[in-house]
């Protein structure tokens, strides 16, 4: 366990003084002292001061920790083991479970325990659980006592006194949860904890983690949300009466505390994780949304969930990095009725505002991605907004970081074909000065991959122009050797014939597995144009271009084989155009038996927008 002597007894810091459960200057929760000052009464809990561990329980755990180190015990002996173990820590949780030595020797214990000594021990600390989930070393405690329960949750019998054990501590939660919320390590533990309540896995990246991955792209395709109706596949049993006791109680207690919460890192966390869990219960997100929105009224109906006189503070606070997260999750989950009541008193007039903002323009983004009705269908206007721009715009756009990133997206979108290829021409004759720049490498490529065979070679005739200097950039090398420019120097002939058998290859995947229409029609890899897929598909793509490692091995030998094979009366046609083709078939056949491919992949078409 990597246990270091230390002076002084246990559960000390070395200079025999008694520490502070809160340390709010090295347990990063000192940010939340602001919220102090917004305060009306002064409520919080008594600070709960950490005694010393006396030498003889010290001495006990650690001879506890010397055994199973060991590894002398048996399965059955370990359970008993555990058992005794957490009864000698009763009446003692705090201090052990804060001890950096002992603490480790604790999650041992409750890892290995029966479901009744687990729930023992967190009955007996309930009344500290807060102040051991903000400690360094206690977070993990409770951390691990959390999964343990989990892990006890599908037992039937044990189901009344683990939902007994979580009320108790979900009541002592509620009473002053601003401390916990703001906490660095309090947040994760109580994030953790509402997962539990829900019955979905603690470590779920949905749910618990600090923002899901979407980009801008699938904004643009206009995809309904995975989170709407809480359809999560990986639902277990939960305590959905304590999921909502805890989070209403929580923003029942801190209402006078709204404004902190909205623009802390920690608690903004919390609210996130909270919301999605309870997407899809409108009765509760209509009373919660507009709280968190800083409205102070009771007893709301539809048509006055939100007060006109907090508009203009919440557009501020959209500004703050904490509430832009928590805002898109607010956008995202909101009834249609709540949804519909934004649009109208918080963002109208405001739309241009926010979207030049640095962290507001997510917030616009997350709207326009989460429009209810056809009234609010924003994404045609602004994809024709972004292929109408004049060439030195788009230049601009690609050259900046954050403009990259739009047009990379934008080529990743279900956008049309003729949108894309309008907006890629305009780029034409500035590739190489275009790939000199870090984030302007990356939308080359993506203008390669979506490009026309004959934009292709313009983009590698351009980078081939600037080879020497764009060799010797951080980005060059991976874009000089991913779009193939050395071959295309020496042997242009099997450079094109290489794209053209990968061409050939993507249409065959396409035609069987990716939609439903022509691939010629729907992508402009042939003179036409090419319509990236989604994230999903994009992927997918990738693994393709592994499976047909074998066309780039062909292509290369593919002339000098021709030139001594000898011609046979059955060949029909060109022998380059048959060995393309049967590699491809083989490539393709390979695929499909390495069994990689998403079977629902061939339904995806159906629930694609098109523009």
């Amino acid at each position: 366990m990597g246990k270091k002597a230390r002076k002084g007894n246990g559960g000390v810091d070395g200079d025999g003084y008694n520490k502070n459960v809160l340390r709010q200057a090295s347990d990063g929760i000192g940010k939340f002292k602001k919220s102090y000052k917004h305060r009306k009464n002064s409520d919080s809990q008594t600070p709960v001061i950490r005694k010393q561990v006396e030498p003889e329980t010290a001495k006990y755990f650690s001879e506890i920790a010397s055994l199973f180190e060991s590894q002398g015990v048996d399965v059955e002996e370990r359970a008993v083991i555990c058992g005794n173990a957490l009864e000698e820590a009763r009446g003692k949780e705090f201090e052990l479970a804060t001890d950096y030595i002992i603490s480790h020797t604790l999650q041992t214990l409750l890892d290995g325990c029966d479901v009744d000594n687990l729930c023992s021990f967190l009955r007996g600390c309930s009344n500290v659980f807060p102040a051991i989930s903000m400690d360094r070393s206690g977070s993990h405690v409770a951390e691990t006592a959390l999964k343990s329960l989990a892990r006890h949750v599908q037992d039937t019998e044990a189901y009344n006194v683990i939902e007994e054990t979580l009320r108790m501590m979900c009541e002592m939660i509620v009473v002053n949860p601003d401390d916990l919320m703001c906490n660095c390590y309090g947040s994760h533990v109580l994030r953790s904890l509402l997962c539990l309540c829900k019955g979905v896995p603690l470590d779920s990246s949905e749910f618990h983690g600090a923002k899901a991955s979407k980009t801008l792209a699938k904004r643009l395709n206009f995809k309904v949300s995975p989170l709407d109706g809480n359809d999560s596949q990986h639902l277990q049993q939960g305590f959905p009466n304590l999921l909502k006791f805890l989070v209403s109680g929580m923003i029942n207690s801190t209402r006078a505390d709204i404004k902190t919460l909205q623009v802390d890192q920690y608690s903004s966390l919390v609210l996130q994780t909270a919301l999605k869990l309870l997407a899809g219960d409108d009765q509760e997100l209509l009373q919660i949304i507009p709280v968190l929105l800083g409205c102070n009224k009771q007893n709301l109906v539809e048509g006055e969930f939100i007060d006109m006189t907090i508009a203009g503070e919440a557009l501020e606070s959209m500004k703050e990095t904490a509430f832009s997260h928590l805002m898109e999750v607010i956008l995202e989950v909101a009834p249609e009725s709540l949804y519909n009541e934004m649009f109208t008193k918080l963002f109208k007039n405001s739309l241009f505002k926010l979207s030049s903002h640095y962290c507001g323009n997510f917030v616009i983004q997350a709207l326009i991605s989460h429009a209810r009705t056809k009234d609010q269908e924003w994404i045609q206007p602004y994809l024709l907004s972004i292929a109408s721009m004049a060439a030195e715009h788009v230049l601009e756009t690609a050259k900046d970081a954050g403009g990259a990133c739009v047009i990379d997206a934008f080529l990743a979108s279900d956008a049309s074909a003729k949108q894309k290829r309008r907006l890629v021409v305009k780029l034409r004759g500035h590739f190489g000065e275009l790939a000199m720049h870090p984030s302007g490498s990356f939308t080359v490529e993506r203008c390669f991959d979506a490009g026309s065979l004959s934009i292709r070679e313009a983009i590698a005739c351009e980078l081939l122009a600037v080879r020497t200097e764009l060799s010797k950039t951080k980005q060059g090398p991976h874009l000089l050797r991913k779009l193939d420019i050395d071959r295309y120097a020496t042997k242009p002939d099997q450079w094109r014939s290489k794209q053209a058998s990968k061409q050939s290859a993507y249409n065959e995947f396409y035609v069987a597995f990716g939609t439903s229409e022509s691939p010629t029609k729907n992508k402009f890899l042939c003179d036409a144009s090419m319509d990236i897929s989604e994230p999903k598909e994009l992927n997918t793509r990738k693994e393709i271009d592994s499976s047909l490692n074998s066309i780039s091995m062909v292509d290369d030998t593919l002339a000098e084989k021709k030139k001594k094979r000898k011609k046979r009366k059955r060949d029909v046609g060109s022998e380059d155009g048959l060995g393309s083709k049967k590699v491809m078939e083989n490539a393709v056949k390979n695929f499909l038996s390495s069994g990689s491919i998403d079977k629902k992949r061939r339904g995806a078409s159906k629930h694609k927008l098109k523009f």
